[in-house]
């Protein structure tokens, strides 16, 4: 692991390691749902991970429409011209997925207690949880470098 994210490549590894991460995480949502909870638990779970994947989309689309030479300087959203860049490249994605997500975690709690699945709950929480955490780890690495968060 130290080896595959450090050097020339490391952005290209943390992305592919991410990627790679989020369809485990999506088959491992799937074969959870089969096995304790019913139909609509999977299709909340595929809605997460798609739900990743458009946050992950509109972080790109903003970064590569307002930050310019597609290139974040270290500290450029403390900056005047930043500050618009910071909202709409970082917080205004990661607010309004996180938020969609959370939604979509009650949903399938409401949905597997109905389905009768009360201690399965935990296993789903944990699945849930990890699906913000792959979300959110892209978010961090904008945020550190782009405010200037980290001594380098």
């Amino acid at each position: 692991m130290r080896v595959a994210l450090a050097g020339g490549s490391a952005l290209l590894n943390a992305s592919a390691l991410v990627g790679i991460c989020s369809i485990l995480l999506l088959l491992s949502g799937i074969w959870l749902s089969r096995t304790f909870f019913d139909r609509r638990t999977r299709l909340t779970s595929v809605g997460a991970i798609v739900l990743v994947y458009a946050g992950w989309l509109w972080q790109r689309i903003a970064f590569l429409l307002l930050i310019p030479d597609r290139f974040l300087k270290y500290g450029y959203f403390l900056t005047a011209p930043g500050k618009s860049a910071r909202f709409f490249v970082l917080e205004l994605p990661f607010d309004t997925i996180t938020s969609l997500t959370v939604i979509g975690f009650v949903v399938a709690c409401v949905f597997g207690w109905r389905a009768g699945a009360r201690w399965s709950l935990i296993s789903l929480t944990i699945w849930w949880l990890t699906a913000l955490l792959i979300f959110g780890l892209p978010s961090l690495d904008l945020y550190l470098q782009g405010d200037a968060a980290i001594s380098i």
